[in-house]
């Protein structure tokens, strides 16, 4: 198993352009972004992932996140189980992280760990 991918044909969002850029190539060597270029990268041993024009960006980060409300009635959300409102509170961050949120802070509900 290789610990390179090369992603090509993916619309860059970085936060150093005002603008995305269409038709890039990007090397990830472990957890290392090794290169970004708008030309075709060489790199032999990497799993090349097409992405088909999708965008590559880095993760959001929601900074005002309510993940154990998993209701809009908070007493009703407030009498349920803990170990319920952890099982609910795992769709909620799934769907944060399928959403492009790789970060978040929680503004009061769970418990700090």
């Amino acid at each position: 198993m290789t610990n390179t991918l090369l992603f090509k044909n993916a619309v860059v969002i970085d936060g150093t352009q005002a603008e995305a850029r269409p038709g890039h190539y990007l090397l990830v060597e472990g957890n290392t972004i090794r290169e970004v270029s708008a030309t075709p990268i060489a790199s032999p041993s990497a799993a090349v992932i097409d992405l088909k024009g999708r965008t590559l960006m880095p993760g959001l980060i929601d900074c005002h996140v309510h993940v154990v409300a998993t209701m809009a009635n908070l007493a009703r959300n407030a009498a349920m189980p803990t170990s319920f409102q952890a099982l609910k509170s795992v769709a909620v961050m799934d769907g944060m992280l399928k959403r492009g949120f790789t970060s978040v802070r929680d503004a009061s509900g769970a418990d700090y760990v």
